[in-house]
């Protein structure tokens, strides 16, 4: 895969979780945090991360299920979702009523010793 293909890979990888959000809505909390957060975080061997508890990293995000949609396009890979209201990372707002506040906390996470290759 050439390098420019890789790039765009990995960003609608990244966009596109929403995409999941309208079928996952009707779901209960907890089936949605261990779909789209804790499983990634328990496979990859993440500690402290993943799932909404005392301790934890906060990483949170808001969201209106009758407004989320994913807007990204493989040609535009970067465009953000509609719906989404709020996102916390490590404790930090940095998504604010739909609005990139320019702080950036977050940190690249490498797989922890117990995670699955």
């Amino acid at each position: 895969m050439r390098p420019d293909q890789e790039r765009h890979r990995q960003d609608r990888i990244v966009i596109t979780n929403p995409g999941g959000l309208p079928v996952a809505a009707p779901s209960t909390k907890s089936h949605c945090e261990s779909e789209m957060t804790g499983a990634p975080a328990r496979v990859l061997g993440l500690l402290e991360r993943g799932l909404l508890r005392e301790g934890y990293w906060a990483d949170i995000t808001t969201f209106d299920p009758a407004t989320i949609i994913d807007r990204a396009t493989h040609a535009d890979p970067h465009r953000y979702p509609r719906g989404i209201g709020t996102v916390v990372v490590n404790g930090t707002i940095v998504v604010d009523s739909g609005q990139h506040t320019g702080t950036l906390p977050g940190r690249v996470l490498r797989r922890g010793p117990a995670g699955l290759a």
